[in-house]
């Protein structure tokens, strides 16, 4: 892994870090989204499993499934290049 990628991978790491300990803007994150949210379709926003992207308690969970998925393929890429 290149120097530059540590970097981003860090800075990536800190910033989910943040939105894990409550440090995080995750409001700021949720209003930065509100523009997707209103663009998904009705079925995907209904029920208990539903997207609430306005709640952040549901993003902060959200952040948390997904996080070893995004390192995972970040760190593929970077072993490809």
């Amino acid at each position: 892994m290149t120097k530059s990628a540590e970097g981003a991978l860090g800075e990536l790491m800190r910033l989910l870090d943040e939105f894990a300990s409550g440090q995080g803007e995750l409001p700021d994150l949720a209003d930065e989204l509100k523009d997707l949210a209103q663009k998904l379709p009705r079925e995907l926003k209904e029920g208990a499993e539903g997207t609430m992207i306005s709640d952040t308690q549901w993003l902060a969970g959200l952040l948390e499934q997904v996080r070893p998925m995004l390192i995972r393929r970040l760190l593929r890429r970077e072993n490809s290049q």
